[in-house]
């Protein structure tokens, strides 16, 4: 997949995603984010928040220092 796309998630995504809460100390809106992203074998989740830090997460400044 080349460049951002829309996933629109289902009830199994999103009772997985419910699941991975716990396990992985994320939030219900992180949940289902790192989820879809582990199932499509995504590389990285960009974002400021802190919470994916720890799981796929990478800063935006990340990519762009990485570019120069």
């Amino acid at each position: 997949m080349d460049g951002p796309a829309i996933y629109y998630a289902g009830i199994p995504e999103e009772i997985s995603a419910t699941m991975l809460m716990e396990r992985m100390g994320l939030n219900f809106d992180d949940a289902p984010q790192y989820h879809v992203a582990k199932m499509l074998r995504a590389e990285a989740i960009v974002s400021f928040d802190r919470d994916f830090l720890d799981t796929l997460g990478v800063e935006p400044q990340q990519l762009i220092k990485h570019k120069l």
